[in-house]
Parts: structure tokens; C-alpha cells; sequence
């Protein structure tokens, strides 16, 4: 995901915002069961118009994640609370940390939420327009920031969460997790093996779904050729043809 920062003025020319958003490649270390997943967070700093900072001791921030078609979809919102009397207007907001409220409906995790490999079907309540949101493979999503010092609620103009280099090292593939993924470990290291080929994949397909000609199915009563011999074994065993 990129990181984004930009200088706004709010709508009601109150004050300035400078925000930078970034999606953490860390896991949240609560035990809430809430915090789940990846951990994202937005730093930013809230200015009066005379450049002086914002220094309450509450200021309440609402962070939605939306999807950017038509639909308009609430995928995600958290609610937080900060005190922000000693940071110098400095904030860092930490979503999917169990610091805050989650207060949307969508009913997915964070993970999913910024996944493009699922169809998302949502309350009716949710989106703008319909209740589904079928995100393209390169898809981002919409970042909105709404905050109130004590003066009333303002909002910072919509951001785009969008993909970056970074993302080269991600921690899905496609969306799925390596927990999802086959791979080959010994003793803790993952092996280098070579890639299937062809005929071995669609062997493997024809094992799983009972078709392959290789072995004789248990229980089967069709029978099954027996293998032919050059010459008689030498010293047969109990059980050997």
C-alpha cells in the first residue's frame, strides 16, 4: 500500500491537517480478539489557522475504508478517542489494534477488507447502491478521516489507498495466506523444489478425484493387471507376487 501525505484545509476552514497513511507490515500484541490481522496506521498532525497546534486532551477521530466504485460501500469504520495535549497536534492512529471501536457492518476482516480475490455481499444499509462490491485484481480502496477538537466534526477530503513496491512483499499471494499455500519445509527452512510439470499436475488431479490409472483403488473388484517377470523372484517373501 503507498503512503500518502498531503497538507488539507477543512471544509469549514478551521483548521489544517497533514496526514500520512500507512499499512504496517506488524501484527497487533493485545489479547483482544478484536485485533486481528494486520495492524494499519495513520500519522497526522491537526493545526489551528494561526499555526498553533491542536492540543485537547479528546479529540475524536472516525476512520472509514470504502470501496470506490458507485456502490460506495462501508467496508470498514473505527472510532478512537486521543489525547493529543503533549504531542504538539501530533497523532498516530493504530486500526485493527484494539485501541478503538469498530463500528461498521460489513462483517469482514481487515484482511479481506483489502483483499480483491472475493465478492463482498453487504446490508443494504452499507453501500450507496446495491449490496454487493466485486473489486477488479489491481483495486483499491477509499480512505476517509473525520475528526472534532471540541469545535464540531470536519473532514479531511478522501485519500486512495493504493498499491506500492512494497507490496512485492506482501503477506498474501492472490489473497491467500501462507497458511493457505502448499509449500515444502524441512526442519523449519522451506526446501527449493522444482515446479510441477504438466503431466504430474493433472496426475495429482486424477489421484484426488479417484480417475488415475496408477494404482488399483481399495476394496475395488474389477481386478487389476499383475506385473510380468523377465524370470521367477529370487528368494520371495510372505505377501511378494
Amino acid at each position: 500500500m503507498k503512503n500518502v501525505k498531503r497538507t488539507y484545509h477543512s471544509s469549514r476552514k478551521s483548521r489544517l491537517l497533514i496526514g500520512t497513511f500507512l499499512l504496517a507490515i506488524m501484527f497487533a500484541s493485545t489479547d483482544s480478539a478484536f485485533a486481528l490481522g494486520p495492524v494499519m496506521t495513520y500519522h497526522g498532525r491537526i493545526l489551528k489557522p494561526d499555526g498553533t497546534p491542536v492540543t485537547s486532551n479528546s479529540v475524536f477521530f472516525q476512520i472509514q475504508i470504502k470501496s470506490p466504485g458507485v456502490e460506495n460501500c462501508l467496508l470498514y469504520e473505527e472510532t478512537q478517542t486521543l489525547d493529543l495535549s503533549t504531542t504538539d497536534g501530533v497523532f498516530v492512529l493504530k486500526l485493527n489494534s484494539g485501541a478503538g471501536t469498530r463500528t461498521d457492518a460489513s462483517g469482514y476482516s481487515i484482511s479481506q477488507i483489502l483483499s480483491n480475490k472475493q465478492i463482498f455481499t453487504l446490508p443494504p444499509s452499507t453501500c450507496n447502491s446495491g449490496t454487493t462490491y466485486a473489486p477488479s485484481p489491481t483495486e483499491g480502496r477509499k480512505l476517509n478521516v473525520i475528526f472534532n477538537d471540541g469545535t464540531g466534526l470536519d473532514a479531511m477530503p478522501t485519500q486512495m489507498i493504493a498499491y506500492a513496491p512494497t507490496a512485492i512483499n506482501a503477506l498474501q499471494v492472490g489473497g491467500y495466506t501462507p497458511s493457505s499455500l502448499l509449500r515444502v519445509e524441512d526442519a523449519g527452512v522451506l526446501a527449493t523444489v522444482s515446479p510441477l510439470s504438466s503431466a504430474y499436475f493433472a496426475e495429482l488431479i486424477n489421484l484426488i478425484t479417484g480417475t488415475t490409472t496408477q494404482y488399483m483403488k481399495q476394496g475395488a473388484s474389477a481386478g487389476a493387471a499383475l506385473p510380468v517377470y523377465a524370470g521367477n523372484p529370487v528368494n520371495p517373501t510372505a505377501g511378494s507376487t
